[in-house]
């Protein structure tokens, strides 16, 4: 009797600071310890699933519909298995936590402020599909987690032409992911196309770029940041099309894993501050 009492009260004060693998062993040791894991009271599944996977309702992962569960308990589970991969090493582990926060607060975001832009994210990629997209394996692994958890946005979603004519290319056309503001004549609204449309824009727009600076102060310009051509480039956010200019592109860069936009004369500049990067 005395132990189940130092057993409540030191998991009262405890498990709530536990992760969910620390959690999942915890209900393993006795009765008691797993009715205090599995308490209502502690929130320490749903703290685990907040913090982990950057969700706020117990559901399954994206690609897996985002059904409702009963617990968070069984939605930590969900996620755990569908991104078993990324949990090798403790480094994997924190790319895949910090894109799913990521994603999570974005979307909680848009659902209160920007609901058509929150319905427009596409269900993410199975590791099989990504494997066939990447067989060579020249994606980051970062880029791999935010394509895992949502394939960027449907295509009937979001134009990727603004036709003036038609009042669904209109609307349609500003609920890029990116941007939704004009500054002067510029508009900035920038969509995320899927992983496998984004290969194409990639390997078609990546060859009219400059990847070398032609003097040291466009160098000073990027940063220092200018690499050699990208094997296998990545149009991770794209405009929309419109009278008759091609879409401006946000190129990601497989070998160096930052992102790059070309200037007026395509000389590509990179968007990671050297301090940052």
């Amino acid at each position: 009797y005395h132990m189940a009492v130092i057993i409540a009260d030191l998991g009262e004060h405890y498990i709530v600071h536990l992760s969910g693998e620390e959690l999942s062993r915890c209900a393993q040791v006795c009765k008691t310890l797993r009715t205090i894991v599995e308490s209502d009271e502690t929130n320490s599944w749903k703290k685990c699933c907040r913090a982990e996977f950057g969700i706020i309702e117990p559901c399954t992962p994206p690609r897996l519909g985002s059904k409702q569960l009963v617990s968070f308990c069984l939605a930590w589970q969900s996620w755990r298995k569908e991104f078993s991969e990324f949990y090798n090493t403790p480094e994997d582990a924190l790319l895949l936590q910090r894109a799913a926060c990521c994603w999570g607060d974005l979307k909680i975001w848009l659902q209160d402020n920007a609901a058509p832009i929150a319905g427009s994210l596409a269900p993410g990629l199975s590791r099989l599909e990504f494997t066939a997209l990447d067989r060579e394996g020249h994606l980051p692994l970062a880029a791999k987690a935010i394509y895992r958890i949502h394939n960027g946005q449907l295509p009937d979603a979001v134009s990727a032409v603004l036709d003036p004519h038609s009042p669904t290319s209109r609307a349609n056309a500003w609920n890029g992911l990116f941007g939704g503001y004009i500054f002067y004549e510029h508009i900035v609204n920038m969509r995320m196309p899927s992983l496998d449309e984004a290969f194409r824009i990639g390997s078609r727009r990546a060859r009219q770029f400059k990847w070398h600076a032609d003097d040291g102060s466009r160098a000073r310009a990027t940063g220092g940041l200018i690499p050699s051509p990208p094997e296998k480039p990545i149009a991770f956010a794209v405009s929309f099309a419109k009278m008759g200019r091609p879409e401006k592109t946000y190129i990601l860069h497989n070998g160096t894993g930052h992102i790059y936009v070309p200037r007026e004369d395509l000389v590509m500049l990179c968007c990671n501050p050297p301090a940052t990067s």
